[in-house]
């Protein structure tokens, strides 16, 4: 369960909602402030402020409606509660708007790949 300081971050925009998912071998992580790869190494990305991030590779960024995505977690917390021990009760958790981060969001930039030395 998400403590009242996690909720504070989230509120704040200390943790980032930016996820990239990789086309090739469909890999699904979110960015920090470290670069960060998939599994085949195809795409890469990171943050380099508080809200903009750099991404490269075949991939899509995905974003969260940030207070969806609060509220989301808030409701599930409480029917958490609330849960009777019964597997059929519910079959799924709350839902949340995400989107995919289009080619224009000026907060995410697609550079090209680096290349070792």
């Amino acid at each position: 369960m998400l403590s009242v300081l996690a909720l504070a971050f989230i509120k704040l925009n200390l943790i980032k909602m930016k996820l990239l998912l990789c086309l090739k071998c469909s890999d699904v992580f979110s960015l920090n402030f470290k670069e960060k790869t998939c599994g085949c190494g195809e795409t890469k990305g990171c943050y380099i402020d508080e809200l903009n991030a750099e991404i490269s590779g075949n991939c899509e960024p995905i974003g969260f409606a940030n207070k969806s995505f609060i509220d989301a977690i808030k409701m599930q917390q409480i029917e958490n509660k609330h849960y009777d021990g019964n597997r059929d009760t519910c079959c799924k958790g709350i839902e949340f708007t995400a989107f995919i981060i289009p080619l224009w969001a000026s907060s995410v930039k697609r550079v090209s790949a680096k290349t070792e030395a």
